[in-house]
This record gives structure tokens, sequence and C-alpha cells, in this order.
């Protein structure tokens, strides 16, 4: 999406603005009169003038009047110039409504009006002017129908994409709030200095958080894509009995859930949350080495393992699960699994790795769950101190069949 960058040295003028803000000149020529805009001797205004109109529009709707603005600017008690710096694109209005949009993209109102929707925008009037993002936003939205993309479609995956990075954003936002504004008015800064000093410290972190974000989104898409691909063409190799044989000794992998964890560090001070952090980090990487295994990644409250071993993956398990009180940790739970696995960038793919995830959710707090797998694996090595209790077949979610469990216990 061409979003745009302010252009050092562009100009608009009165009319420009104006139009692109969807007021009149008169408006604009008043808020300059007010202090509110700053134009240049040749009445022009800088790019960024877009955004403190479309500021002055949304105060007015919530009753703020003009007059009032001007005369706080007057007192010095206002000022708008963090505007210029807080924002790293301007997004102005485009000239077409959105229900002329809609009718020229061939996409249903009605259809435009709930994507927003779910996607957590404020629902648009048919009436209303589009922003220019967001035109070109709906113009893809007109290449997913073409490419057969039905509405229902459109929709269930609106929901998830809207709702999920709705939250990043809030999280992005409330962390400079909590971390950066509000400490220095905690020190006696006054509002205007602390949004001035921030504003273009702010405005520089949106392109970079960006970037990380497509490429982030773009890292766990493929690799999603990946596990469900594996474990796609495992079910069809099992069907056509093309499967090679069980190993002795397969590879294990282990899901560490410590429910709540996530909750606890956010609501957490600076100081424990980063130590809770490092007693998670240097808890589960000692665990995992001394039993022969790795951690290979984070998962919001948990950990996945992976073991050349299952006799290594049970007893990493149990030593995590019993001790993580120890560290001040919340009560943990864990799932193994053991057979084939898929490497790729350092991440493991496949059956084995979407049943043990499966195994762990399933699991209760300080308990080791244990598919027959790795059961067979671990009676067939010379591993002592470890008994498996079994619990049934149990439906997991996202399982066609019945998967048998055991519990595992430390008997020493």
């Amino acid at each position: 999406m061409k979003l745009r960058p302010p252009a050092p040295g562009e100009r608009l003028s009165a009319a420009t603005l104006a139009g692109r803000t969807n007021t009149s000149v008169e408006q604009v020529n008043k808020l300059a009169e007010l202090g509110v805009l700053e134009p240049a001797t040749d009445a022009t205004f800088p790019l960024t003038a877009i955004h403190k109109v479309r500021f002055v529009t949304a105060l007015e709707e919530e009753g703020v009047s003009v007059e009032e603005l001007g005369r706080g600017v007057a007192e010095g008690k206002l000022s708008f110039a963090f505007v210029d710096g807080l924002l790293a694109h301007v997004v102005g209005l485009s000239e077409k409504t959105h229900g002329a949009l809609a009718a020229e993209l061939g996409l249903p109102f009605a259809l435009i009006e709930e994507l927003y929707v779910t996607w957590g925008l404020p629902a648009p009037r048919p009436d209303e002017r589009v922003r220019e993002d967001d035109a070109e936003a709906l113009a893809l939205l007109r290449d997913l129908d073409s490419a057969g993309f039905g509405s229902e479609t459109l929709l269930a995956g609106s929901r998830y994409f809207g709702e999920n990075l709705r939250r990043v954003a809030e999280s992005q936002v409330s962390f400079i709030r909590r971390d950066m504004i509000d400490p220095l008015l905690e020190r006696g800064m006054a509002v205007r200095a602390a949004l001035s000093v921030l504003a273009p410290i702010v405005r520089d972190l949106q392109r970079p958080s960006e970037g990380l974000v497509r490429w982030l989104h773009r890292r766990h898409f493929e690799n999603y894509c990946v596990q469900e691909s594996v474990q796609l063409l495992e079910e069809a190799l099992e069907e056509a009995g093309l499967m090679p044989a069980r190993q002795a000794h397969p590879p294990a992998i282990v899901f560490l859930d410590l429910s709540g964890f996530t909750r606890r560090t956010e609501e957490a001070g600076d100081e424990d949350a980063a130590e809770l952090a490092a007693s998670l980090g240097g808890f589960v990487l000692l665990a995992a080495h001394r039993h022969g295994g790795r951690p290979v990644k984070l998962l919001g409250d948990g950990v996945m393992f992976h073991f050349p071993e299952p006799s290594g993956a049970v007893l990493c398990g149990l030593e995590l699960v019993g001790s993580a009180p120890e560290h001040d940790l919340p009560p943990a739970r864990a799932g193994a699994n053991a057979g084939p696995l898929v490497r790729r960038d350092g991440d493991f793919f496949g059956r084995t790795v979407n049943v043990a995830a499966r195994i762990a959710d399933y699991a209760r707090p300080n308990e080791v769950l244990v598919s027959e797998t790795v059961v067979e694996a671990v009676q067939a090595s010379t591993t002592n101190g470890v008994r498996f209790d079994p619990i049934g077949d149990i439906s997991l979610r996202g399982l066609p069949e019945p998967t048998p469990l055991y519990r595992a216990l430390a008997t020493s």
C-alpha cells in the first residue's frame, strides 16, 4: 500500500488542503487566523497540515469549538505543533465517497460496511469520503474477490486480521504511553512539552515497526503454511502406505505451557517483568540442555522444545513442571510426542509437532502427558525413574481419531 510520507518542502494551497480534509477554504483560513495552522508567507501549508485539520475536526465533533482551540493557542496552553511530527504517513481524503467507490469496484456496500466492523474500524457511510489509504485497501479486496474469495471467506479472514492487528497497534501505543509519556508527566513535564518531545520519536518508530510487522507476519505465515502442508502430505503418504517404518528412538517434541505468564508480565512493573522473563529463559534453557534437548521457540505463555531422544523429553518435562514454582513461575503443564519431523530454518514441522501441541493443550496444571510413541520409546531405553499411567483414548482438538495418552510420573 503506497502510504505517503511527508515530503520535505511539499506545500498545499488552502483549496487543496480543504479538499483533502473535506472542509472549506473558509475553515482553513479561520484555523490559520487562530494560530492552529501556520501558513507560509505565500499562504501555503505543509503537507502535515492535513493531520492538524483532521485533529481539529475530530475535536469539533466532540463539541470543542475552534474559537476555544484558538484561545488555548493564544494563551500558550495548547499547541498543535506536535502533530507535524507525530505520524509517519500523511493520509487525506480522496474525492470519492464509499458508495461511489463500492460501485466502481463492483463490491456490495453492505460487504464493505461489514468488513470495516470486523476489522475493528468504524463502519463507513455511503456518502462519506474515502480515506486515500482505505481506497487502496478496498481495491485489494476487489482483487481478492476476482481471485475467487467469496464474501463469507473475506469476512471470516477479516475477523482474524482485524482483531489481532488491532491488538498489536493498541499494545504499541499503550507501551508508548506507559513507558515514554507517563514517566515524563510524573517528573513534572507539561503535556504540551511531552508531546513535542516524543512526537518525532514516535513518528520515527512507525516505519521500522511497520517493516518488522510485515516481516514477522510473513515468517509466521510461511511457517504455518509449511506446518499444515507437511501434515497433509504425511497423511497422504500414510493413506498410500508410503510412510517410513517407525524408528526405535524417534526424536521428540515437547510443549510447555505456563498459563497466565504473559498476563503476569504485563501486570508486573518493568523490573519484575524483566526478572520473570530472565527467570523463564534461564530455567528452560538449562533444563533442556541437561536432558540433551533445546528450546526451539517461545510461544506466548509457552515454549516448544526438541529432543533427539524421547527419554530426555520426558525427564525434562517432569523437571520443568515440578520446579516451576521454585522459579516464581506460574503452574506449568507439558505434552510430548515422538515421531518423524521436518526441519526448516531451525524450526520443526509435521504431524508429530501438531499432536504434541494438542497433548499440551489437554494437560492440566502440574501434569506431563505423553503419547504412546513416547512411552514405547522410553520403555525400550535404559531410562529409570519414570513410570507411565494410562488415562485412556482422548479426543484431542483438531485430531480425527482419539489418541491414547499417558501421565508421566517420577518414581524417584
